[in-house]
């Protein structure tokens, strides 16, 4: 619909077998064996490839770990490899709980196979040292087998990457995505959309935010799979475009008689069409879009969730940071804020200078990160963070270095609920710790205000409240900004030399999501805009849109806005997340009733540009009408009603001083 000509003379895309299939140790020399005949293969299709300009070549289909926890354990191989990998991380023998090298081995008291992060409370600080390291060295044993084969197939014009799932939008993964492309950077990156759940759909713009910091890092091209067969397509392939992914693959994986991961069968027409819409508006945009910056191309907030903290999770199984994390992020995207999401290890190398504001969302983060945070907080940064937020090293401990940055001297926390994650296919409510009973918040859980701090006007469902657990925080050199109903500080604010740290008492972010997580959910009033507050507040109560520091504003939160400035003008890019559900009930009582989701057109959507002093033009490539003002506000755009997106094409821009 595009670059047709070049399109077909530029890439083509294999597939193959993750390489250490039925290979039980990573260090197995059969490995090297099956490395090389895998480079002499794609080197030989290559060869027999004429006038093609890029050829990818996928090693292994949503790839884990080479070896598992269970090997690890009897493995005197491994066991060799550990010690030279934690040597050269600086560690000692003491550090691990061990008086020499030669009983060091990884971390070993975990059940047969790969646990489910977080269910191993270390009970002292070296085995949390031992279960870090080990996590890390997992990681490095399984990416370093790709380096020196992409390296070598780059030298011949083959991009090589493994084909990884999203597993950031699910409860995590045993390779992080951060730390297997530090360790080993490789030539691409690549990986698939999957999630089915309506309401967590936008997350696949979280990971394409994690992917376009580590593109930016390792200069290396982005590749999605996406599968329209599990839902918005359009939104999903403009999320995309807006954070500079230019290569996709329409995953269509049949026939349905056999597979049925497709989106062409019988009966679905429909998406077919949808699919067609979207690849048109991506053509009519791409002459500005395809070569295009992001505004800002580096943003002012900076958004981190630890590997630290995953690996280190306090026992709470699926509850907690991780899901947590996400909802944050989410609450930052309906406040319009552009994100970078970065690791430790740039925060580690002051990947923090030039940013305003810094959300950290997990228990745990290296003792270096959190002594950079605390410097960059005192030089006049603004830190938020919520229950248990950067209270661990990754030796499990609380040093003096956690209590200047939060104020709290210990860490206690208080739960009542589960989150039970989410794993790709549903979203569910929160659960009672308490088997057989439904779950309900106490009512101490409430949160209200104090002057002259303000939140949204809400009641009932939408009013403020702390979810599955609360931190008692700790409020001496604080201002308490709001509290829960038994009187106990629920949201507090610190200065840090010339800096600010905010800490909520609660998981800010699955509060927010608390709502939704209904059967009949309408995501257009679902997220309370008072639980968002309690995230977005620092933002909202700044110099924050005036600044020019958040370039676009939409009127709807769940419509999610980018702009990508090209060369002869400004790509801004609408993605609308909005659907609701609708419940019919089973015509026997004991079978569970039937949701339909259904995406929900938005109408007399505002868009607020405050990036421009003045535009000339816009055009919608779909064909929507607009109307382009200048009010008391500034420049903006009236858009009657819209569907599921569009990419407004600005033409003839001064931007704003």
């Amino acid at each position: 619909a595009g670059r047709r000509a070049e399109f077909l003379n530029r890439v083509t895309f294999g597939h193959a077998q993750a390489p250490w299939y039925q290979i039980a140790c990573p260090f197995d020399a059969k490995l090297e064996q099956k490395r090389q005949d895998m480079i002499k293969s794609a080197t030989e299709r290559a060869a027999n490839l004429k006038d093609i300009k890029d050829i990818w070549i996928h090693w292994g289909d949503e790839i884990g770990c080479i070896a598992k926890a269970d090997h690890y354990a009897g493995c005197s191989v491994c066991a060799g490899m550990f010690r030279d990998y934690v040597k050269g991380l600086g560690a000692q023998p003491a550090t691990l709980g061990q008086k020499t090298w030669d009983t060091v081995k990884p971390f070993a008291d975990w059940k047969p196979g790969m646990p489910d992060a977080g269910s191993w409370p270390c009970k002292t600080p070296e085995e949390a040292a031992n279960l870090y390291y080990s996590m890390r060295f997992m990681n490095w044993n399984t990416a370093r087998f790709y380096e020196p084969a992409t390296a070598v197939l780059k030298e011949k014009d083959i991009w090589g990457s493994p084909l990884r799932g999203p597993t950031p939008t699910w409860d995590g993964h045993s390779l992080s995505f951060f730390e297997f492309y530090e360790v080993t950077p490789s030539t691409a990156l690549t990986w698939e959309t999957s999630n089915r759940d309506p309401r967590v759909w936008q997350w696949d713009g979280y990971l394409a935010d994690i992917t376009k910091t580590i593109s930016g890092l390792n200069k290396v091209p982005v590749h999605v799979y996406v599968k329209p067969h599990r839902g918005a397509p359009t939104q999903r392939l403009l999320a995309l475009m807006a954070r500079g992914v230019k290569n996709f693959c329409w995953y269509n994986y049949g026939p349905p008689y056999a597979q049925g991961d497709e989106y062409t069968g019988p009966g679905r027409e429909d998406l077919m069409f949808e699919v067609a819409r979207a690849v048109r508006m991506a053509a009519a945009a791409e002459p500005i879009a395809y070569d295009g910056v992001s505004i800002p191309d580096k943003a002012s907030v900076a958004f981190l969730y630890p590997q630290t903290s995953f690996y280190l999770r306090r026992g709470y199984k699926s509850t907690g940071h991780f899901q947590d994390a996400k909802w944050v992020w989410t609450a930052l995207k309906h406040e319009q804020a552009p994100v970078d999401v970065i690791s430790e290890a740039m925060v580690e190398n002051d990947g923090l200078q030039g940013r305003n504001m810094l959300y950290v969302v997990g228990s745990h983060v290296t003792q270096k990160a959190a002594e950079k945070i605390l410097a960059w907080v005192k030089q006049g940064g603004t830190l938020w963070t919520d229950i248990e937020g950067l209270s661990f090293n990754e030796f499990d401990q609380h040093t003096p270095v956690f209590a200047e940055l939060t104020g709290q001297k210990d860490v206690s926390v208080e739960l009542w609920g589960a989150d039970p994650g989410y794993k790709a296919t549903g979203l569910d409510p929160f659960q009672s710790l308490e088997k057989g009973k439904t779950y309900q918040p106490p009512e101490y859980a409430g949160i209200a205000p104090i002057a002259p701090f303000v939140l949204p006007s809400t009641a009932g469902a939408d009013a403020p409240c702390a979810h599955v657990g609360r931190q008692i925080l700790s409020a001496e050199g604080a201002d308490v900004l709001a509290a829960f109903k038994d009187g106990k500080p629920a949201l507090i604010r610190r200065k840090v030399g010339k800096g600010t740290v905010c800490m909520a008492g609660t998981f800010a972010g699955l509060a927010y999501s608390a709502k939704v997580r209904r059967q009949d959910y309408s995501m257009l009033t679902d997220f309370s805009a008072a639980q968002r507050k309690l995230v977005t507040f620092p933002l909202v109560d700044s110099t924050w849109r005036g600044a020019g520091l958040c370039p676009v504003i939409a009127s709807i939160p769940t419509v999610e806005t980018a702009l990508v400035q090209g060369k002869d003008g400004v790509a801004l890019f609408l993605a609308n997340w909005t659907y609701r559900a609708e419940v019919t009930p089973a015509a026997d009582p004991k079978d569970k009733p039937s949701v339909k989701s259904t995406a929900v057109p938005v109408e007399n959507l505002r868009i607020d540009l405050p990036f421009a002093a003045d535009i000339k033009k816009a055009e919608s490539v779909s064909g929507n009408k607009i109307e382009l003002t200048r009010d008391g506000q500034g420049v903006a755009l009236r858009i009657p009603k819209l569907d599921r997106g569009d990419i407004i094409l600005l033409r003839d821009v001064t931007r704003a001083q």
